[in-house]
């Protein structure tokens, strides 16, 4: 099953970021497969491309419920560099996982929930709650 079929990118911004970035810039429409893959050197605008694909589509949730399925039941392994809360989460799941956190020196083995960046996160949510129907 496919989570994502096509994405658009817009037009009319051809001259703010990231959209000026020539990956970005000169896509248009993604039409997506089972297996889709970005290739180029570093710098070429793969991670851009999947940081814009993610904004506009919201996909963490349907993958990280795949990554947890083929994980469980097909013993799949996942190597994963992200600093999305949805996919940190997975370390809270019923799946053997480690999260080696980069931003410390030295580089230190977390939960996800001991990550700086997931603490600013709950802060910020725990700070806001009114503005939320829970």
């Amino acid at each position: 099953m496919l989570y994502l079929k096509l994405i658009k990118f817009p037009d009319d911004h051809k001259r703010v970021y990231p959209y000026h970035i020539a990956a970005i810039r000169d896509l248009g429409v993604v039409t997506f497969s089972p297996i889709t893959i970005f290739a180029g050197g570093n710098g070429s605008g793969k991670s851009t491309i999947l940081n814009v694909i993610a904004e506009k589509m919201n996909t963490y949730v349907p993958v990280k419920k795949l990554i947890q399925e083929c994980t469980r039941f097909f013993n799949c392994q996942f190597i994963i560099a992200t600093h999305s809360p949805f996919i940190l989460s997975l370390g809270s799941a019923k799946i053997s996982s480690k999260i080696y956190d980069l931003d410390k020196i030295p580089i230190e083995v977390k939960q996800w929930y001991e990550l700086d960046n997931m603490r600013e996160y709950a802060k910020l949510f725990s700070e806001n709650m009114l503005h939320f129907d829970l």
